[in-house]
């Protein structure tokens, strides 16, 4: 089989806010999602397509919301929530990139240091939260410290409303619709679908079905889910997670 057809494997973990895989990556097409990533090297050079141009480095960070393809690779992958404090810690680590770059050596090291044991990417994910968690004040609206508290519960399958959520800051509905979309960029609707589809992942990764991922992340249906997906990752949830294990 071509190696750009070959099926994803290898290992993830998904806490609240952030993701990790590590592992050979497969066949994926352009996609973007809402999530930073840091993709580092395992061997030889981490090679990604964006806009018509190549990037290549041990370490490349990708912003949330960039159109981009990987070339299969052997790599350790990080998601995080670009709205959370470890985002901006992180960011401001590298060097506030707006577009795909290089990572210097230092914040490659830092990074690949907290996941040594990769059997334990929870506890990977844990140490990496302490140890840039550390190094940035936040300076966040205290009103979205809240909302995006609440649509934590997402991950846990509850139901969150734009009104509950523009009730919560003393907010009109339509109100809070400009102001979230001011303050993380992105409109609420697509943020609460990126959180349902982290949860349909979360629930594939415990050992549920597709079918059974997709309905208790409060998609319409499998095919739902699964073009929200191809969308977000550039392939289908079967291909991208048949062969990942979760530690």
């Amino acid at each position: 089989m071509n190696d750009r057809l070959k099926k994803w494997s290898g290992s993830a973990s998904i806490l609240q806010g952030i993701g990790v895989f590590v592992g050979s990556s497969g066949h994926n097409s352009e996609h973007r999602h809402w999530a930073h990533q840091i993709s580092i090297a395992l061997e030889n050079e981490i090679v990604i397509s964006s806009e018509k141009r190549t990037i290549k480095g041990n370490a490349l960070f990708i912003p949330a919301n960039t159109a981009h393809s990987l070339q299969p690779s052997l790599m350790l992958t990080i998601y995080f929530d670009p709205n959370s404090t470890l985002a901006k810690s992180i960011v401001g680590s590298i060097g506030n990139l707006d577009s795909i770059g290089l990572i210097n050596s230092k914040v490659n090291k830092q990074i690949t240091d907290c996941f040594k044991n990769i059997d334990k990417l929870e506890s990977g994910s844990q140490t990496l939260q302490k140890s840039f968690m550390t190094s940035i004040a936040s300076n966040t609206d205290v009103r979205l410290t809240k909302v995006l508290s609440r649509l934590d519960d997402i991950y846990s399958g509850q139901t969150v409303t734009r009104d509950e959520l523009a009730e919560h800051v003393c907010l009109s509905p339509s109100r809070f619709s400009h102001w979230f979309k001011e303050e993380t960029g992105m409109p609420l609707r697509s943020y609460k679908k990126w959180l349902h589809l982290v949860h349909g992942i979360e629930l594939i990764l415990t050992n549920n079905s597709i079918q059974s991922a997709a309905y208790g992340s409060n998609f319409a249906d499998q095919a739902h889910f699964s073009r929200t997906f191809k969308q977000a990752f550039g392939l289908s949830p079967a291909l991208a997670l048949s062969n990942i294990n979760r530690t």
